[in-house]
């Protein structure tokens, strides 16, 4: 009865006067384990750490959840859905070129502010309306959007499935997988890094090092690489998180090491090593592009310094030592004008605006403020009209760029993801709730929230053309955004 049934075996032995205490004991652990497992086997028990390193606790079955995704897909394909919506990617699509809305991860130059112009209007009572909600694989990747797609990469089985959806309908249009698989107690299973849509190609990256360029309309297989195997970099404890960068011919990731590999770069075109340079380890931040000092660079926020490297031969141009617990830099940079840079960290690390000035082709790094007032530990920040604005751990806070003092802290968000539209943050919370909040100094002010998606969101969300995409280990949802638009797609 204890085995079979273990509620009902632990009340019989604890009535029974026979039995010694430490046999009950013992025999109250073996059935405490029992009823994990039952409930983990039939019922999906889930425990996960949540960004504070409390517990979550969820009932769902990854397997079952991505066999019922499975059979959606293969109905919708065989009622010739799925194939009309390929004509979206071929028709007009990545072959004719043009811009696209949202390439990669936090936007088209990764700060987090979306391209358009207006307000948003009053969000709904209820929340935004709903477009589509499907279930995906796990993993901590957001979208790139374009060409009528939406493109992202995630954990089935023993795969890692680079993928694109129809962002009008959230059909699947295409599906490219690999063997590959990454797990981690703390943050779970699946890749991390965002993929990254550049003209007709689309650049992926494993959780274990593997880039894959894809075609775009199709999924077609291009090249591929092993970033770490190529670099003889050890991966980090967390996985590759580093959202490819696309420049020109360039395919620019942080593979990390100290043998002048910190960065590299891959020929778009055919895959070939083109440079790697700078030394250090790699941590969980993605490299983008800014203009300091007059010069155009490479900036990459590593496991140990904020560094900038040359474009054409990865050099390293200037690093500032930014070191913390277990080299865990993460959120991206943000570039103030021609000569600031703005960075933060958790873990009670801090923030730090720091300035270059550059004589005779010699860069110098100053410090202007640090302060405590915002530890960024998992969201990136954004800056609006003088003022940043993120996540410090859990809460919401506004600084003053110029000074790093603190305007206002509040709002629980946990830790989950934010960026701006016009003159409002859109915040995607850690449970998977949607909120809007103004962009002002002047005071915290939340106007609208809703629950958008279940489960644990470490996911950034995406806009464009109108819509908030959404979406974590066990599904994704698109909604309608109502924004005054200054572009057409």
């Amino acid at each position: 009865m204890l085995l079979l049934l273990p509620p009902c075996g632990l009340v019989l032995l604890w009535l029974r006067r026979r039995v010694r205490l430490v046999v009950k004991l013992l025999m109250t652990l073996v059935c405490a384990v029992l009823t994990i497992v039952y409930l983990h086997v039939f019922f999906g028990l889930r425990v996960q750490f949540a960004g504070n390193m409390g517990l979550i606790v969820e009932f769902w079955k990854p397997r079952s959840h991505i066999a019922r995704l499975e059979r959606q897909r293969a109905a919708m394909e065989g009622k010739g859905t799925a194939d009309r919506s390929k004509s979206i990617l071929t028709d007009g699509g990545p072959r004719q070129g043009g811009a696209v809305p949202w390439p990669g991860f936090r936007g088209p130059t990764r700060d987090g502010i979306v391209p358009l112009t207006g307000i948003l209007t009053q969000w709904p009572p209820r929340g935004l309306r709903q477009l589509w909600r499907q279930p995906i694989g796990e993993g901590y990747a957001s979208f790139a959007i374009g060409y009528g797609g939406a493109y992202t990469i995630e954990q089935r089985h023993d795969q890692e499935v680079v993928t694109c959806y129809d962002l009008v309908t959230g059909l699947e249009l295409w599906a490219f997988s690999y063997a590959g698989h990454f797990q981690e107690v703390l943050g779970g299973p699946g890749p991390r890094a965002t993929p990254t849509l550049d003209d007709d190609r689309l650049f992926a990256l494993g959780a274990v090092g593997d880039l894959h360029c894809l075609d775009a309309a199709t999924g077609e297989f291009i090249w591929h690489a092993n970033i770490l195997r190529d670099n003889q970099a050890d991966n980090l404890h967390w996985g590759m998180s580093g959202s490819p960068l696309v420049d020109g011919d360039l395919v620019i990731v942080t593979p990390g090491g100290r043998s002048g590999n910190l960065v590299a770069a891959y020929d778009r075109y055919s895959g070939r090593p083109v440079w790697r340079g700078g030394d250090g380890p790699s941590s969980y931040s993605s490299p983008m592009i800014a203009t300091l000092a007059g010069r155009r660079q490479i900036l990459v926020f590593g496991g140990s310094a904020l560094s900038a490297h040359a474009l054409d031969d990865g050099r390293e141009l200037w690093r500032y030592p930014w070191v913390t617990q277990q080299g865990i830099n993460v959120c991206q940079p943000i570039v103030l004008d021609d000569d600031r840079v703005f960075i933060s960290s958790g873990y009670d690390h801090g923030s730090a605006l720091l300035q270059l000035t550059v004589s005779e082709e010699t860069f110098k790094v100053k410090r202007l403020w640090s302060s405590k007032g915002l530890k960024a530990k998992f969201a990136s920040a954004v800056l609006h009209d003088g003022f940043i604005y993120g996540l410090d751990e859990a809460i919401l806070v506004c600084l003053e760029a110029d000074s790093g003092q603190r305007c206002w802290k509040g709002g629980r968000y946990g830790y989950g993801q934010l960026l701006l539209v016009g003159e409002s943050l859109v915040i995607l919370s850690e449970n998977g709730e949607l909120a809007r909040v103004r962009a002002t100094p002047e005071r915290y002010q939340e106007v609208s929230r809703f629950q958008a998606i279940e489960g644990k969101t470490w996911n950034h969300p995406a806009i464009a053309d109108g819509k908030v995409l959404v979406r974590n280990a066990r599904e994704m949802a698109c909604f309608e955004l109502p924004v005054e638009r200054s572009h057409p797609y």
